[in-house]
């Protein structure tokens, strides 16, 4: 068997094919997928941005005619204040327990009762975290539910706003309170009205390789390699599947190599390798991409082991030459 031909065709398909976009390692049989994820996510964006600016263009020209943000413009449009204010100060963060990038917790707009504002008189910036302090939401059964965001809104004699302060607890019992400093947010309304724009993303095709000839390159390494391990793609994702279940495959490679080690998980095994290069790879069964079943030797039997190449893919490939010289000794 030639190794030096499967470290030739891996390399191709694992290292010099793929690329990082928006956080996720991805080939050319990822891309169609990919772009589609991709206009979704354009689309509700598009969306959001829509409603902020509809909501903003008409802050904008309050701001203008009133000298600031009245009372009134605060109210019928608080989340595209609360949000636009939210970015300024740097409090998107969450936890458990808040909507995703706090969407519902700016649309809500609750406030800050007299007696928190009383307790917290003072500002604590990410350096001056104050902990301990009483739940925030009122609800302790549980720590997420401690999350949340409160709003304090003061105005003058006139009904201009002149406090704004976030009480943001990102995480269980950890709260970060900052005051707005209202002319940046001003600043920041009139910015966004002036710079909104709804511009369809174009996203080029960012590997070397077209996706018909990484295709015949996949058909290729499978014909070559196939009776031992193969590349397959399982609910959109590039992986590798190895004829043997995954304990038959970790006691294979490890008793084949002393520089890679064999561990046993809550649901299944892994192989790791050894410094000054560390890496893991998790040897799953099919089903393991549907749900996080227990891997059962008896059971799964006949069961193939699947893996996720992209991660470490040096080390993955030192594990497929492993195991394919193992099984043709």
């Amino acid at each position: 068997m030639n190794l030096s031909r499967l470290e030739e065709l891996a390399t191709e398909l694992f290292i010099n094919n793929v690329r990082k976009i928006d956080g996720k390692l991805l080939t050319p049989l990822d891309w169609n997928d990919y772009q589609k994820t991709a206009q979704k996510n354009h689309q509700a964006e598009s969306a959001s941005n829509k409603e902020l600016y509809d909501s903003l263009v008409f802050v904008a020209e309050a701001i203008k005619r009133d000298g600031g943000i009245t009372e009134e413009v605060y109210e019928a449009h608080k989340y595209a204040i609360n949000s636009t204010a939210r970015d300024l100060v740097d409090l998107r963060v969450w936890g458990s327990g808040l909507s995703g990038n706090c969407i519902k917790e700016d649309r809500e707009g609750k406030k800050a009762s007299p007696e928190q504002i009383a307790r917290f008189p003072e500002d604590y910036t990410s350096s001056q975290i104050r902990e301990g302090h009483v739940n925030i939401r009122d609800t302790p059964e549980k720590l997420s539910d401690w999350e949340g965001t409160l709003f304090q809104t003061e105005y003058d004699e006139s009904g201009v706003l002149t406090t704004y302060r976030f009480f943001h607890q990102a995480h269980r019992n950890t709260l970060v309170v900052k005051s707005v400093d209202l002319d940046d947010l001003q600043a920041a309304v009139v910015s966004f009205v002036q710079q909104y724009s709804d511009p369809v993303p174009e996203i080029p095709y960012p590997f070397p390789c077209p996706k018909s000839l990484y295709e015949d390159k996949v058909n290729e390494f499978n014909k070559e390699f196939g009776p031992y391990l193969k590349v397959v793609d399982i609910k959109d994702r590039t992986m590798v599947q190895f004829h043997d279940n995954p304990e038959k495959l970790a006691h294979l490679v490890g008793e084949h190599t002393a520089s890679i080690s064999v561990r046993e998980g809550p649901l299944t095994y892994s192989l790791a390798s050894g410094a000054p290069h560390y890496a893991y790879l998790d040897l799953f069964i099919p089903e393991h991409c549907q749900t996080p079943i227990i891997f059962n030797a008896e059971e799964h039997h006949d069961q193939p082991t699947v893996v996720h190449p992209l991660m470490f893919p040096e080390f993955v490939i030192d594990v497929m030459k492993t195991y394919v010289q193992a099984k043709t000794q």
